[in-house]
């Protein structure tokens, strides 16, 4: 499993790491990218990410890029149109 994003992945990472022994059932090896460095290591192909190559990857985005602004009660749909339109 790879863990990259806008934060401070090792509390995540310990406890991720710690259940996954103490289950005893899985085998996970981990590969936790730099603070905040998600972009590159995702579009540079000579990333550490593409040596590790994981079967997952888990992405967390910093919050700034996670705000949506219009009314509460707008559909899904419209909600789903505003993150791609931010997405440049």
């Amino acid at each position: 499993m790879a863990m990259i994003g806008g934060a401070n992945l090792h509390p995540l990472v310990d406890f991720i790491e710690h259940f996954a022994t103490v289950l005893g059932e899985m085998h996970c090896e981990f590969w936790v990218g730099d603070y905040d460095n998600y972009h590159p290591e995702i579009i540079a192909e000579e990333s550490p990410l593409y040596d590790f190559r994981p079967d997952t990857v888990l992405l967390l985005p910093p919050e700034r890029r996670c705000v949506y602004n219009g009314p509460l009660a707008s559909s899904r749909a419209e909600q789903e149109e505003a993150g791609r339109s931010r997405c440049v």
